[in-house]
């Protein structure tokens, strides 16, 4: 016959299991989501305005799949029954971020010559 203490403890364990398994499940469909190049309501991504060559025939957000990998289980608050998914790896959240949110980029030299590079090359096919 199982116990009170027991069945309490089983109860508890199940309640911790179900939260890992929830933390994962929702990392794997934030990752089908990528793949699916659908955001969380099905909706298809708009395709890129630009295209460079390496991009090229490439799912948005997969390139190198930088951000993709770094979709992990952050916490798992088991006093508040809580899990948080997100991304913890440096540069990959400041890319995230500019990306969903906008924010302020530093042009660096080699950036400007890129764009120089750019602009006359399309000049020129005109």
């Amino acid at each position: 016959m199982t116990t009170f203490l027991e069945a309490k403890s089983k109860l508890l364990q199940a309640f911790q299991d179900s939260l890992r398994v929830a933390g994962v499940e929702t990392q794997k469909y934030l990752q089908a989501k990528i793949d699916a190049q659908t955001d969380t309501k099905g909706n298809p991504y708009k395709p890129r305005t630009y295209e460079t060559r390496l991009q090229k025939g490439k799912k948005i957000l997969k390139d190198r799949n930088n951000l993709y990998d770094s979709i992990e289980v952050l916490e798992i608050n088991y006093a508040e029954m809580s899990v948080s998914v997100g991304i913890n790896t440096p540069g990959i959240a400041d890319y995230a971020t500019i990306h969903n949110e906008g924010g302020e980029i530093v042009v660096t030299e080699k950036m400007k010559a890129f764009f120089w590079a750019k602009y006359y090359e399309a000049e020129v096919q005109t």
